[in-house]
C-alpha cells in the first residue's frame, strides 16, 4: 500500500498515522500544496516519503520508523513549513535529502550547527 496526496487540501489536514508501508518504490508522496501529518508509521520503500512543492501547506513528519530505504525522506522545491522531528532512520544512502526549502527551524538545527 502507498499513499499519494495531490494538490488541493488547503484548510484541513491529511493525517497518515500508525501504518506499515511495504512497497518496493515510494511509500508516501505529497505532491503540491497540501497540509499533512505523517505520524508513527513504519516506512520501508526504496524511497520512503517525498514532498514536492508543498508551498505554504504545513507538513509534519514525526515519530516514524524509516527502514531499509535508499533515501528515507526527500524534500524537493519550496516547502517552507515542512517539519520533521524524532524519526528513526536506517537508510543505505541518505536519511534526509533536501533540494529546496524546509522550515527555518529545521534548517537552523540540522544544517548550521557544528
Amino acid at each position: 500500500m502507498s499513499v499519494t496526496i495531490r494538490e488541493g487540501l488547503r484548510f484541513a489536514q491529511n493525517i497518515i498515522v500508525n501504518n506499515r508501508f511495504q512497497t518496493s518504490w515510494l511509500d508516501v508522496l505529497n505532491d503540491g500544496h497540501n497540509n499533512f501529518d505523517l505520524l508513527r508509521n513504519e516506512i520501508t520503500g526504496l524511497f520512503g516519503a517525498a514532498s514536492f512543492a508543498n508551498g505554504l501547506g504545513v507538513a509534519d513528519v514525526d515519530f516514524n520508523q524509516f527502514n531499509t530505504n535508499l533515501m528515507a525522506l526527500t524534500v524537493i522545491d519550496q516547502n517552507p513549513d515542512f517539519n520533521f522531528f524524532e524519526n528513526c532512520f536506517n537508510s543505505s544512502y541518505s536519511d534526509v535529502f533536501v533540494n529546496g526549502t524546509v522550515s527555518g527551524i529545521i534548517f537552523r538545527i540540522h544544517w548550521t550547527s557544528k
